[in-house]
């Protein structure tokens, strides 16, 4: 892997405090870290699953090719089944939400019984309680 694409702590911050992600979203250094750990848990997670897939794929295709006329319909019918199981790469299109820190913020419950707010390095934000993870 390029050093560009490699993903490890240093060169996420680095990323991050390269583009100002601090100063534009008005988010704690502390949040940003947790939701830095949370994309690197994803990513080992993903990497994971995807090695050990391949490597049951690459066993099944040995399988395969040096078995008998009588086993190839079974085998074919796990290939196709293993091959619809393959992990996805990562979407972050719906925003997987990092958890809620006691050291970068707390919750409290409004007047409202629906409403929660987040009290985030002094910004209050509001929103519905079935946005809260």
């Amino acid at each position: 892997m390029t050093t560009e694409r490699r993903l490890d702590r240093k060169t996420l911050r680095r990323l991050v405090k390269d583009n100002g992600i601090v100063e534009k979203c008005g988010l704690s250094t502390g949040y940003v870290d947790q939701c830095i750990d949370k994309v690197l848990w994803m990513w080992r997670s993903y990497e994971d699953k995807h090695d050990e897939w391949q490597y049951r794929y690459d066993r099944l295709i040995e399988e395969l090719a040096s078995c008998g006329d009588d086993e190839r319909e079974k085998l074919e019918k796990r290939l196709k089944r293993l091959e619809k199981s393959e992990p996805s790469t990562l979407s972050f299109r719906h925003k997987v939400s990092c958890r809620l820190d006691y050291r970068t913020g707390r919750i409290e419950k409004s007047e409202n019984s629906s409403f929660l707010l987040w009290m985030h390095t002094g910004t209050i934000v509001k929103g519905n309680t079935m946005d809260v993870p």
